[in-house]
């Protein structure tokens, strides 16, 4: 028993929160989440296995970064246990700091139920894609994106995403998504995390004065050209508006449609055989292409198509972690009243 109150101790705490300081900082001067072969070549052969066999490529899910959290929550748990006692309650003060002691316990156990149980996936939206959700039977509908500019600038001041949210296939909601004003629902929140901006593109391709495709280019899909040969297309870069420098390279200049370019990669089964940069109005840009001249495209309409590109986050921990703070607002106040008394 005596043990088991000694690890409730300042001391203990102290050695703990210094542990895992010092084990965050190596923390971040290694590189996370890279495959073996980048930390051999990184850190030389000796050091990159001690880094894996150490599980520091993934280092704040390891297990010894792990225990680290286990030991400052076992201490919280007991130094809040040994503080307790029915005749504090009584004591304004001692009411506080008990208060204030189950509300850093709440909120480390919100954390700990973040870092094992929250799930977060984006997803790149067109008009009208949805997210499922299967277990609600639900879904989010994308409907519309829209872009403000500051005044006189390329900027984005402010971009929004209109939604529709269908429970059982009846529409319950239509609300607009803007960056820290998400929507949510049943435990799932649904921020607007940033956006794409695409192009359906009206071409024509030749090759040595033949055509050999002409009509609409949706956005996303890849162009194939049957025939001998066959040939497919696809757009790996559509850059809104863009600036060429002294030294030849394509900058993007702001999101709002302007001077387009895009870089159009040709392939013959899997294998790339030509890439090039198509700046519509001109052909083929050929000074800043090598290969220029294996195609011809000529541009004749761009439509420029907006994604959404949409985080849901389903985070368990996150009540528990605001009740944390709840309890640490009440414990501060009981102090605070203390005192002016």
């Amino acid at each position: 028993m005596r043990i088991f109150k000694k690890f409730g101790s300042l001391k203990i705490t102290l050695i703990v929160l210094f542990a895992l300081a010092f084990s965050s900082i190596l923390g971040t001067l290694i590189v996370q989440g890279q495959n073996a072969q980048f930390y051999i070549q990184r850190y030389g052969l000796k050091t990159g296995r001690i880094i894996l066999f150490l599980g520091a490529d993934d280092f704040f899910n390891s297990i010894y970064y792990n225990i680290l959290l286990f030991c400052l929550g076992l201490n919280l748990v007991v130094c809040t246990v040994n503080s307790f006692k029915f005749v504090f309650l009584k004591d304004r003060r001692k009411l506080a700091v008990f208060l204030l002691h189950c509300g850093v316990l709440v909120v480390f156990l919100g954390a700990l139920i973040s870092k094992f149980t929250k799930q977060s996936q984006h997803y790149t939206l067109f008009a009208g894609e949805k997210v499922v959700l299967r277990d609600e039977n639900a879904e989010i509908v994308f409907k519309e994106f829209t872009v403000e500019y500051y005044p006189g600038s390329q900027t984005p001041k402010e971009y929004r995403s209109r939604v529709e949210l269908f429970e059982n296939g009846v529409l319950k909601s239509d609300y607009s998504l803007r960056v820290n004003h998400p929507l949510r629902y049943k435990g799932f929140s649904f921020y607007q995390s940033s956006f794409e901006v695409l192009a359906d593109v009206e071409i024509k391709i030749k090759h040595r004065d033949k055509v050999i495709w002409e009509g609409l280019w949706k956005h996303g899909r890849p162009l194939q050209v049957s025939g001998k040969g066959a040939l497919r297309f696809e757009m790996t870069h559509f850059l809104p508006d863009v600036s060429v420098d002294k030294q030849g390279r394509i900058l993007l200049r702001s999101y709002s449609p302007g001077n387009t370019a895009m870089l159009i990669s040709t392939y013959r089964k899997n294998e790339i055989v030509h890439k090039q940069w198509v700046f519509p109005g001109t052909r083929n840009k050929a000074g800043f292409n090598p290969q220029a001249g294996i195609f011809d495209f000529e541009v004749k309409k761009i439509i420029p198509v907006y994604a959404a590109i949409i985080q849901v986050v389903k985070d368990p921990g996150l009540g528990f972690i605001m009740s944390g703070f709840a309890l640490l607002f009440g414990g501060m106040l009981l102090l605070l009243l203390k005192k002016k008394s």
